[in-house]
């Protein structure tokens, strides 16, 4: 079974500052087109670092069939 890497937390500096750092970080955005790019089973790609690393953000297969069977049965728009 595929679980999130990601941990929910605020949209607050503090939130950020409370998970930490690490070595470092960034700030990236998404925005509803990206949203809806998930949504239709693509995967979000970006260069992290001054393009020292690559991050790749998709939906689990499990959520992503979810979503569609949701869809199809009109219970989400």
């Amino acid at each position: 079974m595929e679980e999130s890497d990601f941990t929910i937390i605020e949209n607050t500096r503090e939130a950020q500052d409370e998970y930490g750092h690490n070595y470092g970080s960034e700030t990236n955005y998404i925005t509803l087109e990206d949203i809806h790019a998930l949504l239709q089973g693509k995967q979000l790609a970006c260069d992290i670092n001054g393009n020292e690393y690559s991050l790749f953000i998709k939906m689990s297969d499990k959520e992503l069939k979810t979503f569609k069977m949701l869809k199809e049965i009109g219970g989400i728009l």
